[in-house]
């Protein structure tokens, strides 16, 4: 199957690691895959090659007929959007080029009948629901959610049409190596990964951490990530005269090696979809700690796999931080229910394989 991928840029963040993950595990498979990046950052771009893959990188996005003209030179059979911009153009590719086409994207199940009730009462905006239906019905041909509950917001919001082309695809990872003994046993090492803005919630665990780490003086924080509030964040650790035990790390392809020294993954996000950093420390054995949102609970599975707290509820944040820094045996019993999870739900093997299943179907 020749399958092409676009993505909006290749840089660090969960979308690029669908698709290299995906990309690089189908290649491995005998597939033909090409990948193009609508512009920079191409960081991912290198490791796509070495995997075999051919890589169109712009620095500005193609026309609708440019990418139409390369799928046809390369005899594309599906193409597969992972796109957070220019989505309403792209998804007429499919027409335009006459292929399949795919579209990955996150859509949770908020206020299901408040929407629907307002469509219903404010004409325009009902009839703006009914042109991007049209559009998305005419256009896409499999609508995949990153995980169960993106998949129930993507069904709610269509229904009660395009059900047969709603699928939940969870993502996966390849296994990585489970952390050293030494390591999760030891001292509290806690580690926060993602973008440093107000989604993510990064004050509210540094401001838990500063007041657990008087109690335990040998426990550290490290957050790995660029964003907003990064001299916030680096401010107050420096008045709360804990910079010492703080490390900030910009945006990183070497961050699994960050992972390998923690052994607590704290992610209080008030928004998510299903976080490739909790897949990743989960399987390798690192105690999870995150907000009851979205597809968080997937992964981040209360006293199984880790601790939920409702979202912006930062005394229960300290308390969660706390348990697991004091409570080595709770601890490592979490990271180990963490690697049996990943390996029987969120491996790339299963994953890889249910994604080929979504392609015959649209391509039959």
């Amino acid at each position: 199957m020749n399958i092409g991928y676009i993505v909006t840029d290749l840089g660090w963040g969960g979308t690029q690691a669908w698709v290299e993950y995906a990309a690089t595990e189908l290649a491995r498979r005998g597939h033909s895959i090409i990948v193009f990046s609508e512009h920079g950052p191409h960081d991912r771009g290198k490791r796509l090659q070495d995997a075999g893959i051919r890589v169109y990188f712009h620095d500005t996005p193609p026309s609708i007929r440019a990418y139409a003209g390369l799928i046809k030179e390369n005899q594309v059979d599906i193409v597969h959007l992972n796109v957070w911009e220019r989505t309403e153009e792209l998804i007429t590719l499919g027409r335009v080029a006459g292929i399949s086409l795919a579209l990955s994207y996150h859509h949770v199940p908020k206020e299901f009948l408040r929407q629907w009730l307002t469509r219903f009462l404010r004409p325009r905006r009902f009839l703006q629901f009914i042109r991007r239906l049209l559009t998305l019905s005419r256009n896409v041909d499999a609508h995949i959610g990153c995980c169960k509950t993106s998949a129930t917001g993507i069904r709610q919001d269509f229904w009660p049409l395009m059900q047969g082309r709603i699928y939940a695809l969870p993502n996966a990872i390849p296994l990585p190596a489970m952390n050293s003994l030494e390591t999760l046993h030891g001292p509290s090492r806690f580690l926060q990964l993602g973008a440093l803005n107000s989604r993510k919630n990064p004050m509210s665990t540094l401001r838990a951490f500063s007041r657990i780490q008087k109690r335990i003086p040998d426990a550290t924080l490290t957050f790995i990530g660029n964003g907003p509030m990064r001299n916030e964040l680096e401010t107050y650790a420096a008045k709360s005269g804990i910079r010492d035990k703080v490390r900030f790390l910009d945006e990183t392809p070497y961050a699994s090696s960050i992972l390998s020294e923690s052994n607590i993954l704290v992610l209080p996000s008030v928004a998510e979809g299903l976080p490739y950093v909790l897949i990743e420390g989960a399987g390798r054995g690192i105690a999870l700690i995150a907000s009851d949102v979205d597809g968080n609970p997937e992964i981040a599975i209360d006293r199984r796999t880790g601790i939920l707290i409702a979202p912006q509820d930062e005394l229960a944040l300290e308390s969660a931080m706390l348990r697991l820094a004091a409570d080595v045996d709770y601890r490592v019993m979490l990271g180990r229910n963490g690697v049996a999870l990943v390996k029987e739900k969120f491996n790339i093997t299963e994953f890889t394989k249910r994604l080929l299943v979504i392609y015959e179907k649209m391509l039959h």
